[in-house]
């Protein structure tokens, strides 16, 4: 399952139970309450925002590519000045900008707010709801990411946290290389 930005990883409800867990609140985190919280909080206004950033990466390539096509003709300026109408006539496109944003947004409506949480997570960014996976668990934003970054990176106390995590997160990412332990000796 693809996610729209590495921050939306800590929202994974996988990753948020690991961490109830670890804090002895497994029985007071109800997934699908969890869930029903990131959908509801999602607004029209960033469901908007999401649908036009990602209208806006469809089409500059091909309108990049318009741009560049005009641009290498500088043998005859007067011939180019001419053609500019043209090419600028979005019927002579072989794609339609208008057609682009009805597809995302028919997309992005069709799974925010009320897909799956897979769904949400691929398309919304996970900054904003970070929060929200800190709160279901009764911590701040900054204590929660800096609670699962220390489990992940192996800081002392928080091994089987790690390995709960490692173990949400192995479907997401390609596995980690985790170097020895600076109290383990090296061997040759």
């Amino acid at each position: 399952m693809p996610v729209h930005e590495v921050e939306s990883l800590y929202c994974l409800p996988s990753v948020v139970a690991a961490v109830a867990q670890h804090l002895g609140k497994s029985a007071s985190f109800n997934t699908a309450s969890y869930v029903a919280r990131i959908q509801s909080s999602i607004s029209v206004t960033e469901r908007h925002k999401v649908v036009i950033e990602r209208w806006k990466l469809r089409v500059e390539g091909p309108l990049l590519g318009l741009i560049g096509d005009v641009a290498s003709r500088t043998a005859d300026l007067d011939a180019t000045l001419a053609d500019i109408p043209r090419v600028f006539t979005a019927s002579e496109w072989g794609f339609s900008p208008h057609e682009i944003l009805v597809d995302e947004k028919t997309l992005i409506e069709a799974a925010v707010p009320n897909g799956t949480i897979e769904e949400i997570l691929e398309y919304m960014p996970g900054k904003s709801l970070i929060s929200l996976a800190g709160l279901a668990v009764g911590l701040s934003k900054d204590d929660y990411r800096n609670l699962v970054n220390a489990a992940l990176a192996g800081t002392d106390g928080l091994g089987q946290l790690g390995e709960q995590l490692d173990a949400a997160l192995a479907p997401m990412l390609p596995p980690r290389f985790a170097p020895p332990s600076r109290h383990a000796p090296i061997e040759p």
